[in-house]
């Protein structure tokens, strides 16, 4: 039984943490997409909150909830839609094994100016 266990385990431990990652991946990944269409949002409609492109990226910044984004990763633009804030961050996985162990994560939203 114990030698069932050696085998296994390693095989476990690398499915928890693939899962893991791919978890965090996921929820950061939802947390960006959900900051820009929130300073989309503002920057078309709320003129006192988020009135210039550094306000907006301001905002957008605060919109990131469980971990901290600099106001730089996001970019904020007039656009044929309306207003259009695109925020971009790099994700370093847990896992040492993976070939690639940085990628870059990007969301973009725009909101009509009404």
């Amino acid at each position: 039984m114990a030698l069932e266990y050696a085998i296994l385990l390693p095989v476990l431990l690398l499915m928890i943490l693939g899962a893991l990652d791919v978890s965090r991946m996921i929820w950061l990944q939802v947390t960006l997409e959900r900051a820009v269409e929130a300073a989309a949002r503002c920057a078309a409609i709320n003129e006192l909150t988020c009135g210039s492109a550094a306000q907006t990226q301001d905002f957008a910044a605060s919109q990131i909830f469980g971990t901290t984004i600099d106001a730089a990763a996001f970019v904020s633009a007039s656009a044929s839609c309306g207003i259009s804030v695109t925020g971009t961050v790099p994700f370093t996985f847990i896992i040492p094994w993976v070939q690639t162990r940085k990628i870059t994560l990007s969301a973009v939203a725009c909101y009509p100016v009404p």
